[in-house]
């Protein structure tokens, strides 16, 4: 271009630079003209009818774009133009933002026009949550109840008004309500109706309905309380029906015991509506049974109104209640560790009682199992401070007073001496194994007996030899056994059987031996009979008769019969001399490894089981 040309140098930038700066806003087009003559080989005429074409369509788009924006921003309303509010008011309230659940509330709703063009057939209507319950309206005349809508009058340019609707407003506190005021009108000359919208957001604070609730500050985790909740209406209105459901969870339950009004059912108290100044009273029953673990316990209730087919929870009262964890323990160990005993002989029982809980404990009793198969209760009695009924000795405070209370912390300690019978009974390889309970009542209100159990070492006990020894001439059936005259005469040898019978009772007995010696006016014959093994040996030098038994199986019997010789001399008329002397009977207990004997008075000629022969005589003659 020829003005770039002439125009952008040193000399006109000094002496003319409105030229100079004009020659460089051309620049471009200058850079322009040489690229196309450059690359495409075109006269800069030509590029220039073609950038004049770019710009044109470039300001068409723009221009396009301005009025498609017009077009969306255009807004024919005059909403913008049109103020709508909504305020609260409550009688003797801090704010509009202390409404109570229940309160007696009026809504104010400001309107003005603002525009230049009259509004016509203007609707108020206020869109209140399913709680709020409107009671009047202002102005009346102009309010319908069923469409719950103002009818007002055309607004002209910068007029306005105000309606009033008072109600009373129940919700769940601290739950935001949302309040949407609506004002519907047409312009004036127009058709469609524009509508101004004004919401309002609101929060129930606290409920005018007072609970309160009575419990102890501390529970059993087994036990019962009692609660007491009271629902009162301090209101000048009347409340509408209430709704309170007993709360629900693990460890623990309410049973109600008794109401002032309304009706129970399981699980809720069901209330009429509530008068100005009225309360009522619920007494329930908590009885807990709570895990070891659990230290604290929330109980809480919470109120509701019903209205209608709505229901709106109300203030919750509740407490954090302490639990206490009565504890009792108990064990017992046999004196100087002892596992085992012999029958007839006495044991001692030590047996500790603790309080390891956080309550004190009272009434504190024991118990232990004394099978009377194995110990001696007529014994067990005499030997310890206590009572024995239905196989169990009970000891308590009436026989150790100090028993009477137990502190955390601290224990009790009871000696028994167990007297095992002389005889036990039962069944084999017997085992004694006292059961122990301890019981005691926590120092608390509506406290259950609380009880703690063990189970102590076992104590085995021994088995025991039976010896019988008998004389006889006659058998029980009257068949005769012995030989020679009866009474026995001098210088005369008459023959008597003696008859052994070995009993074991409840363990296996090895190396049973029997022994028995000859006075020395009697005389072996020869003649034995055994039930089991080998037969009875004589040996003349001892004088002594012996048998024995590898083993012997419990409750198992064997019998040795043996037959005696005597020959009376002088020394003996008028006398029932001896049999039989120093019988006995030896083995090994293989249950609790003990030697296990026993032993026979000795037999004579007098025969004191013989009836028969008694009838006959049994003096020596």
């Amino acid at each position: 271009m020829k003005f770039f040309t002439q125009h952008f140098n040193r000399h006109h930038f000094f002496h003319a630079p409105h030229r100079w700066f004009l020659a460089l806003l051309l620049s471009p087009i200058q850079a322009a003209e040489h690229h196309y003559k450059k690359r495409y080989h075109l006269r800069f005429a030509h590029a220039r009818k073609l950038f004049i074409f770019d710009l044109t369509l470039l300001s068409l788009a723009l221009g396009l774009a301005t009025m498609t924006a017009a077009w969306l921003w255009y807004d024919p309303t005059v909403t913008a133009l049109v103020s709508l509010s909504l305020d609260p008011a409550v009688k003797d309230a801090a704010g509009p933002d202390r409404i109570r659940s229940g309160e007696y509330v009026s809504y104010t709703v400001r309107y003005r026009n603002d525009s230049d063009v009259s509004l016509s057939d203007p609707e108020l209507r206020v869109h209140f949550p399913a709680g709020f319950m409107v009671e009047s309206a202002l102005p009346s005349d102009r309010y319908s109840s069923s469409t719950e809508t103002f009818s007002l009058p055309d607004l002209t340019p910068r007029s306005g008004g105000e309606a009033i609707i008072r109600g009373r407003f129940f919700g769940t506190p601290d739950t935001e309500e949302q309040i949407i005021a609506y004002l519907t009108y047409a312009q004036a000359g127009k058709t469609w109706r524009e509508v101004k919208r004004s919401p309002v957001i609101t929060t129930l604070r606290g409920s005018v309905l007072e609970t309160e609730l009575t419990v102890p500050d501390t529970i059993l985790e087994l036990g019962s309380s009692p609660i007491t909740l009271l629902v009162r209406n301090p209101y000048d209105q009347a409340l509408p029906s209430i709704l309170v459901p007993f709360p629900q969870a693990d460890g623990f339950t309410l049973t109600a015991v008794s109401s002032s009004a309304g009706r129970i059912e399981p699980g809720a108290w069901f209330l009429p509506p509530l008068l100005p100044g009225q309360e009522e009273r619920l007494t329930l029953r908590l009885d807990s049974s709570l895990a070891a673990a659990v230290t604290e316990l929330e109980l809480a209730f919470t109120p509701q109104f019903k209205l209608q087919q709505h229901v709106f929870s109300q203030v919750k009262v509740g407490r954090r209640l302490k639990v206490s964890h009565p504890r009792l323990s108990v064990n017992g160990a046999w004196g100087d560790g002892r596992t085992k005993i012999v029958p007839g002989h006495t044991a001692a029982l030590a047996i500790t009682v603790e309080n390891n809980g956080d309550l004190p404990l009272s009434d504190l009793s024991l118990s232990v199992s004394m099978p009377a198969a194995l110990v001696d209760t007529a014994r067990l009695s005499a030997l310890n401070l206590g009572a024995y009924s239905g196989g169990v000795f009970t000891v308590g405070a009436r026989q150790h007073p100090d028993w009477g209370q137990l502190n955390p912390g601290e224990a009790r300690s009871l000696v028994l001496q167990i007297p095992i019978r002389s005889v036990p009974q039962g069944g084999s390889d017997l085992v004694l194994l006292p059961a122990v309970r301890a019981s005691a009542r926590p120092a608390a209100p509506g406290a259950k007996t609380i009880q703690a159990e063990g189970l102590l070492p076992g104590l085995a006990v021994g088995t025991v030899l039976l010896l019988e020894a008998d004389a006889r001439y006659y058998t029980a059936e009257g068949d005769q056994l012995g030989r020679g005259p009866l009474p026995p005469v001098v210088g005369k040898q008459t023959k008597y059987w003696a008859l052994i019978k070995i009993a074991n009772t409840t363990s296996r007995v090895q190396n049973l031996a029997f022994r028995a010696v000859l006075p020395a006016h009697i005389v072996w014959t020869g003649k034995s009979s055994v039930s089991r093994g080998s037969d009875a040996t004589y040996n003349p030098s001892t004088r002594a008769v012996s048998w024995s038994l590898p083993a012997i199986s419990a409750h198992e019997s064997v019998g040795v019969y043996f037959e005696l010789g005597f020959t009376p001399g002088e020394e003996h008329r008028g006398q029932t001399p001896p049999l039989l002397e120093q019988i006995s009977v030896l083995g090994e207990d293989s249950y609790i490894s003990n030697t296990v004997s026993a032993s026979a008075a000795p037999l004579n000629t007098g025969l004191p089981n013989d009836a028969r022969a008694r009838q006959k005589g049994v003096l020596t003659e």
